[in-house]
């Protein structure tokens, strides 16, 4: 009796977790935040980067067809789905999902006319790894790059919003 009362218990626990861990993912937004929240809430800046440091950076492109992969997380979890558990390899998941090749040929184009270095390419055609001057830098991407004085510590911070890349 003892033992099937734990066993109820904790499938109670693991069912509570999994709704908790969903709902929450749910209400996640994709939006990544580029800036600080020191930086946006008023911590002192206590200068700029200079202009010749140079910095890795990872840039990435937004996933394609969001509703269709919507759809087939759902599916690959739904024991009743035909899709149950057959999960995509990378190749399949690009060609579905990723960044189209022209997209990612832009982009590396765009970053090698800007002064940036090329480091690393991913398979899927979201990340790609970049390096450059912090000159280069903020006038690719219409930011400004500085030092933030918060906790006792200075450190780099991007202090205004990336511009999109048409």
């Amino acid at each position: 009796m003892n033992r099937r009362f734990v066993l109820s218990a904790l499938t109670m626990v693991a069912f509570l977790a999994v709704v908790k861990i969903v709902s929450s993912a749910q209400s996640q937004s994709l939006m990544t935040r580029h800036v600080r929240e020191a930086t946006l809430n008023g911590a002192p800046l206590v200068g700029r980067l200079s202009q010749t440091k140079v910095l890795r950076l990872v840039v990435a492109l937004p996933l394609r067809n969001q509703e269709e992969l919507d759809r087939l997380l759902q599916d690959l979890y739904d024991p009743s789905s035909p899709s149950y558990r057959k999960f995509l390899t990378v190749e399949e998941f690009t060609d579905r999902f990723g960044p189209s090749q022209v997209d990612y040929d832009a982009l590396i184009r765009f970053a090698r006319e800007s002064g940036l270095k090329v480091t690393g390419i991913s398979r899927n055609r979201v990340n790609l790894n970049l390096s450059g001057t912090v000159a280069n830098i903020e006038r690719a991407f219409h930011v400004t790059l500085g030092l933030l004085s918060a906790s006792h510590r200075t450190s780099d911070v991007l202090c205004s919003r990336p511009r999109t890349i048409a």
